[in-house]
């Protein structure tokens, strides 16, 4: 239901010839559970998010639509998955690592915390381990020596009960095969 446009904008479509059959009147965005945006948009273009300055890397988005007979449609959390600057930072390491010993291999595994399903999580582990290889492979890191893995939301390292909590379970593992 929610797709990206680019940096910073997410669409909710309101085009009921590609979204199910749907005409929506109303949107609710929210980011981690709290409301940030109200939108009354009966046209067919659907309805934007753009957080500039506040739109947060590794946040939940959700969007509770609500159609012209008055049901209520929530859509799947987005989790727009990049790396934050101490992830870069920490990445370039390995690569110092991975360049000064030719023969180490790494497993990068991806984690989430606890908002989804239990396969919106999986996906979303993956895409950050995936993430992180390409950051890798760009600095010059062969592929071939590096594996990804996601475990979702099954090993939280903290109490999944606040948004500090989840912000610090959404995390990368590096491991170093030697």
């Amino acid at each position: 239901m929610i797709v990206q446009l680019g940096n910073y904008t997410l669409l909710v479509n309101n085009n009921s010839a590609t979204n199910g059959g749907y005409k929506f009147d109303y949107y609710y965005w929210y980011k981690n559970g709290i409301l940030i945006k109200e939108d009354s948009h009966a046209g067919n273009g659907g309805s934007y998010y753009t957080g500039g300055a506040d739109f947060e890397a590794n946040a939940d988005y959700t969007v509770e639509a609500i159609d012209s007979e008055g049901n209520h449609h929530f859509s799947c959390p987005y989790r727009y998955v990049t790396l934050t600057a101490e992830q870069e930072s920490a990445l370039n390491d390995y690569v110092g690592i991975m360049t000064e010993n030719p023969s180490f291999t790494l497993n990068i595994i991806g984690h989430t915390c606890d908002l989804g399903t239990d396969q919106l999580n999986l996906r979303i582990g993956q895409e950050r381990a995936d993430l992180a290889k390409d950051y890798l492979v760009e600095k010059g890191v062969s592929p071939s020596r590096i594996r990804t893995f996601s475990k979702g939301k099954t090993e939280p390292l903290f109490l999944n009960n606040n948004e500090v909590n989840r912000k610090k379970n959404r995390r990368l593992e590096i491991e170093v095969i030697r």
